[in-house]
């Protein structure tokens, strides 16, 4: 599976964890990048994370900023979960990103 595949994956994993509740905290700690009329669109962890990929906030390479949401809405967890993920190489070697 490609990075980009392995990325997919875990962000859907990680959607299908977030209660609606934390999902309105997640957008309101998106105010300055996503303007209220996109916000107020959203109705799915799955579009955030779309949304912020459009705004270059989310990428294979690019988690932190999910992370700290994450974390700011009491959902560690999930935050960690990103911590580590498998990337293919330029090579096609497996490498692991460990993101502090």
């Amino acid at each position: 599976m490609n990075g980009c595949a392995h990325f997919r994956l875990k962000l859907a994993e990680i959607a299908s964890k977030i209660e609606k509740e934390k999902l309105e905290c997640l957008k309101f700690l998106c105010k300055d990048f996503i303007p209220d009329g996109d916000r107020e669109k959203i109705s799915s962890p799955e579009q955030l994370f779309i949304e912020l990929e459009h705004r270059r906030k989310l990428a294979p390479n690019r988690l932190k900023f999910l992370r700290q949401c994450l974390k700011q809405v009491a959902r560690d967890d999930l935050a960690d979960e990103l911590k580590t993920l498998k990337h293919l190489g330029e090579e096609g070697n497996t490498i692991e990103l460990i993101l502090n």
